[in-house]
């Protein structure tokens, strides 16, 4: 009776180990699949990119819901695209996953730090919102003009929100117009200074169009002003010839 027993467990056992190593094997699946849509957000947000790469996360997420460096990157993503508040949870979720993540606390702190720069007066003026997302709209169409005459008008209403200046800067660089792209981001850093988005963004700039020294000059004091900044921190070490690991 005892041998069949034994037999009959170590059947069990046997029979078993594919179905584990199948779950196994889709665990794997899913983690990869979430580090891919990672890495393509990150390529997507250095290459000014921000609405697609925020899609590449939530991709990840879909994939890995709890995956912090997914939540992180989805944080600092919808930074770049003046989305606050949104940025905020997200930082929270990656923080209720992983509550001692050093990069999810660092940059909710610095987004509740600088909150009262980068955000508009409250209330914010509704016409220039209705304008701001006309504008987005018509980039997304490519009707360039029409986006940057929203763009313009934002800016009269709302002189303390940066994101108006920034986009016209992005839709310029879109267009090839580099040195232009390059003269208002620097206008944007000028008037507001915290704003990482527009320091990130006349960096890549600066590398795509050859100007090396410029660049580097420009992460330097990038640097220097946002100290931790993770995004501008990974430009500097870039610049410098480190190519060390991008932490989450």
């Amino acid at each position: 009776m005892m041998a069949g027993i034994q037999s009959f467990s170590k059947c069990a056992v046997l029979g078993a180990i594919p179905i584990l190593v199948v779950a196994l094997f889709l665990c794997v699946g899913e983690a990869s699949a979430a580090e891919t849509g990672i890495s393509k957000g990150i390529a997507l947000r250095m290459a000014g990119k921000p609405g697609e790469a925020l899609e590449a996360f939530k991709e990840a997420l879909e994939r890995s819901p709890e995956n912090v460096a997914a939540l992180v990157q989805m944080g600092a993503c919808q930074e770049d695209l003046g989305k606050w508040r949104e940025a905020e949870q997200t930082y929270l979720r990656a923080l209720e996953v992983q509550p001692e993540n050093p990069t999810a606390r660092r940059n909710l702190e610095q987004l509740l730090a600088a909150r009262e720069i980068n955000t508009p007066p409250s209330p914010q003026n509704p016409t220039a919102e209705v304008l701001l997302r006309r504008g987005l709209a018509a980039a997304e169409a490519k009707q360039y003009d029409a986006a940057l005459n929203d763009f313009q008008t934002v800016r009269g209403l709302s002189p303390q929100d940066p994101r108006p200046l920034f986009y016209s800067a992005l839709l310029w660089e879109r267009q090839g117009e580099q040195t232009r792209a390059a003269d208002l981001y620097r206008k944007t850093i000028e008037l507001f200074p915290e704003y990482a988005p527009a320091r990130i963004n006349l960096i890549i700039v600066l590398m795509e169009s050859g100007a090396r020294e410029a660049a580097v000059a420009t992460a330097k004091l990038a640097n220097e002003r946002l100290p931790r900044d993770q995004r501008i921190s990974y430009l500097t070490h870039l610049l410098g010839g480190e190519l060390r690991a991008y932490s989450y």
